[in-house]
């Protein structure tokens, strides 16, 4: 699982989410797709 850091274009708005590319990624705020992510990926190593 990879978690991303994203910033809403339109409100600006920072937010952390667990990213899985068949989700399209929306603002929890304005709900707005205008996002983009900020910070490099990083792998979260999951439990078995």
């Amino acid at each position: 699982m990879v978690e991303k850091i994203m910033v809403c274009e339109e409100c600006s708005k920072m937010f952390r989410i667990k990213y899985d590319p068949s989700l399209e990624v929306k603002c929890p705020s304005c709900d707005s797709n205008k996002v983009t992510s900020i910070y490099k990926q990083y792998n979260v190593r999951e439990r078995l």
